[in-house]
């Protein structure tokens, strides 16, 4: 018997020993193919006609802090195509001097109410050609007609109401993986008691960024219970220690880990967990449209432009009198005079556009809360180090929904040393900003060298050429 047992053992030594030499591990066995469990995901939330959940989005995974957003959602396919959607909720504006618990609402939903003036209420719905929002506060409701999902994410991001939908669900393929992305397996998590299998895809690093998004897929009937959206930004030495210097780094408006100095990563992450989710209900197409109240108006809202990416992102200008040719539609034309502004950057001191006059003025109009800005500014932070001896002024335009958000802390963290100008939202019309990142060039003369809008990978080289067209007028 000893024998058998010892010889038994020298076979599972060697198995362990095999296993170890090709790379696998136990847990891989166990766990489910990455993409077969998507493919499923894909068809679950293809089949399905309606969804409804209570959405509740958290500042960070594991945070105590109090959800930044709670609402009733419902969604249902539409026969032309895409989602109808209607959320109705809270989204808290600054924080408490206390803790905030949800008072409940009936029918047992755990919704934040008002109360104490921390949060707001919002309702916004889409029928599938035309949204609407309601705006108690201004006795008004807000109205965008568009079939584009972008245009419709942006509206909803200025109406409190983003954050409480599965944008990655509603899209023609639901979780989609970007180009050069790769998917992974992270095991098995419950989700309020919920077996999930977790789904990870990352998308190809730029520069010092990288975005992923982690997938919690309920085993059994195979729709996301949970989404969590990663940022890990790579610290630079010197910024990391500038960080160091007072113990911790400073937080932005989403819950973050901060590297160690080993590491040099910083990771923010926001999840979107969907509660009491059901499939297929019976749901009243009535509920998808915002009656006007009485006594209420109705507003259009400004609505995003069709952008036309131009060839020839040189610059053009028309000092011979010659008509440049325009920048991308909806934006403010090549050659055009530069509205004037005046605002308060980050230390609070009055900054006006005629004070860089004689100098290349790069604007970036930006948000914490946005992605491809974010994904932007690494590129912008090269070209303010590259022209940082010459005449040139790079200026992030900051525009937040979120009172408790702190760009210039945000700025530091991530190793971004540019000019922080505050409260640009007032002077978006002005520039026709409609999309983030909007960026414009503007000559020591005044007149705009290059306008463009969203995310540009060659947005360095774009930049670049415009600021050295500006100052060759400067003789430099």
């Amino acid at each position: 018997m000893r024998i058998l047992l010892s010889a038994l053992g020298v076979v599972f030594l060697q198995v362990v020993a095999a296993v170890q030499a090709s790379g696998t591990s136990w847990r891989a066995c166990d766990e489910p193919d990455a993409k077969a469990t998507l493919a499923k995901s894909r068809d679950a939330v293809k089949a399905a006609k309606s969804l409804t959940f209570v959405a509740v989005v958290e500042p960070a995974t594991g945070s105590e802090s109090p959800p930044s957003h709670t609402a009733e959602v419902s969604l249902q396919r539409v026969d032309a195509g895409g989602w109808a959607m209607h959320t109705k909720g809270s989204v808290i504006v600054k924080p408490a001097a206390d803790d905030i618990k949800g008072k409940g609402k009936p029918g047992g939903k755990d919704l934040v109410t008002t109360g104490d003036g921390t949060v707001r209420e919002f309702e916004f719905a889409y029928d599938g050609t035309s949204a609407r929002s309601l705006r108690d506060a201004d006795k008004a409701v807000v109205e965008l007609s568009s079939t584009d999902l972008n245009d419709l994410k942006l509206f909803a991001m200025t109406q409190d109401a983003a954050g409480s939908l599965p944008w990655e669900l509603l899209d023609t393929t639901p979780m989609p993986e970007p180009a050069g992305a790769s998917v992974s397996s992270g095991g098995i998590e419950r989700v309020r008691d919920v077996p999930c299998d977790v789904v990870v895809i990352t998308g190809k690093s730029e520069g010092n960024l990288t975005l992923s998004t982690r997938y919690l897929i309920g085993t059994a009937d195979h729709l996301p219970r949970k989404i969590e959206r990663v940022r890990v930004t790579k610290v630079e030495p010197a910024a990391q220690k500038q960080n160091d210097k007072s113990g911790k780094a400073p937080g932005d408006n989403v819950g973050d880990k901060v590297a160690d100095k080993a590491g040099g990563d910083v990771t923010t992450t926001q999840s979107l967990t969907l509660t009491d989710l059901k499939a297929d209900e019976g749901l009243a197409g009535s509920m998808f449209v915002i009656a006007v109240p009485d006594g209420y108006m109705v507003k259009a809202a400004a609505q995003k432009k069709a952008v036309a990416k131009r060839d020839d992102r040189a610059p053009a200008r028309d000092n011979a009198g010659r008509k440049a040719p325009p920048a991308e539609r909806g934006l403010l034309a090549l050659g055009s005079d530069a509205p004037s502004w005046s605002l308060k950057d980050a230390a609070g001191h009055d900054r006006k556009l005629s004070e860089f006059r004689g100098k290349v003025v790069v604007m970036d109009f930006w948000g914490t809360w946005c992605p491809w800005c974010v994904k932007a500014m690494p590129s912008i932070q090269k070209v303010h180090e590259k022209f940082k001896d010459k005449p040139v002024a790079v200026l992030g335009m900051n525009f937040e929904n979120d009172p408790r958000a702190d760009p210039q802390a945000f700025m530091k963290k991530h190793g971004f040393t540019y000019q922080v100008i505050l409260k640009a939202e007032t002077i978006a019309e002005k520039y026709q900003v409609h999309g983030w990142p909007t960026l414009y060039v503007i000559g020591p003369d005044g007149k705009i060298l290059l306008a463009e809008s969203g995310f540009n990978p060659q947005l360095e080289q774009s930049l670049t050429t415009a600021i050295e067209a500006g100052l060759k007028d400067t003789g430099l």
